[in-house]
């Protein structure tokens, strides 16, 4: 279990490295939109980092694969810092499903609870994925469970990790399979035969307006 995580982190500095492309903000916006639209955006704290390898993101990449949602952490330098902020604020915005990794150290970040506010906001379908005992509403008060249903046109879910781990796994992959949180094919994973990959497939997608 550890190796695997040791390679996917390794993968991650690696897809963090080739984004220093992506220096103006269209650009960025528009690889945004061409990467991860109706994607899953996975937000969390950079602690949680390891225990959303192994439950969170095993499961969903079991049954939709790797490039099926967005999860970065970890920027480090000022540069990528800026980088990492532009990714996470456009993907967020392109992603479909929102899944929010609920646990003690996400209450503390500014950050997180940003993506907590831009979840409701957008109206993106959310679901909460409880690592302790935190209470959501805490957070957001939609969050709340006498909430919850009152906001059904997102929808928000809640998913209990506290008790069964594979019980919670198979729930988070039974909501994911369903319509209102499927994710869908991004256009650089349905770009037609004969088109490069990176940024010479961004180009070819913005010359035909953004459709294949």
């Amino acid at each position: 279990m550890g190796s695997d995580f040791t390679t996917l982190r390794a993968e991650l500095d690696k897809w963090q490295r080739s984004h220093h492309v992506l220096k103006d903000k269209e650009t960025c916006r528009d690889w945004c939109e061409f990467e991860y639209s109706e994607q899953i955006f996975i937000s969390h704290r950079s602690v949680d980092s390891d225990w959303c390898a192994n439950h969170i993101l095993r499961p969903i990449e079991s049954r939709f694969g790797r490039h099926s949602y967005f999860f970065l952490s970890g920027a480090s330098a000022e540069q990528q810092r800026k980088l990492h902020n532009a990714l996470v604020e456009h993907a967020f915005k392109f992603c479909k499903t929102i899944v929010i990794v609920m646990s003690r150290d996400y209450l503390p970040s500014e950050w997180t609870r940003c993506e907590a506010a831009w979840a409701i906001e957008q109206r993106h379908p959310i679901i909460i994925c409880l690592k302790d005992a935190t209470r959501p509403e805490t957070v957001r008060s939609e969050f709340a469970a006498a909430q919850r249903t009152a906001h059904s046109y997102l929808p928000i879910e809640l998913i209990d990790f506290t008790r069964d781990l594979a019980l919670a796994e198979s729930r988070l992959l039974e909501l994911i399979e369903s319509p209102a949180y499927k994710p869908g094919i991004a256009p650089l994973y349905a770009k037609q035969p004969g088109v490069g990959w990176g940024l010479e497939a961004l180009d070819a997608w913005r010359k035909c307006n953004k459709k294949w």
